[in-house]
């Protein structure tokens, strides 16, 4: 799926996410929905409802996506697992300061399955257009989605 068009939307992150106390402690807190992370993820939502994306977010690990031949694709459902994976690749960014990716990946009629994009360097981030703030993006094609919550399934589509 390289070369797919992505709609971006470019944000300073001091207003969006500038945490309160230390980036550890962020990490931390993200799970008892603390004010910064909140503000976060309902800008994210507010970009994914202009793209008509679906504004529940469920947030993707590496490995979690499979597509096959036909461009379909299959997600593997993580719930608090992927949210707290996104906390820290959240926090690990601030504390580079080479800027942070929202990206939604794909989305079923009701969920919109995303990722933190982290770069690893300088050299990284020129390479994916990112500045020093908050980059939103989303696929303008969108392909056929189905979420795994089966343990059984999801073995079998990964194996």
């Amino acid at each position: 799926m390289t070369g797919t068009v992505r709609r971006t939307r470019h944000e300073n992150t001091a207003d969006a996410a500038s945490p309160p106390h230390s980036i550890a402690q962020n990490a931390i807190e993200w799970g008892s929905q603390n004010v910064w992370a909140t503000r976060l993820e309902e800008k994210f939502r507010t970009f994914l409802s202009t793209q008509n994306y679906p504004t529940t977010i469920c947030w993707l690990m590496p490995g979690d996506v499979v597509a096959d031949r036909n461009r379909y694709l299959w997600v593997r459902k993580r719930g608090p697992e992927g949210t707290r994976y996104a906390t820290l690749r959240y926090s690990v960014g601030l504390e580079r300061n080479f800027g942070v990716e929202l990206e939604a990946i794909c989305a079923t009629e009701t969920e919109t399955f995303a990722c933190v994009v982290v770069p690893e360097d300088v050299m990284d981030a020129q390479r994916y257009l990112m500045g020093r703030g908050l980059k939103l993006t989303c696929r303008v094609e969108r392909f056929a989605t189905s979420a795994v919550t089966s343990s059984l399934k999801g073995r079998l589509l990964w194996w």
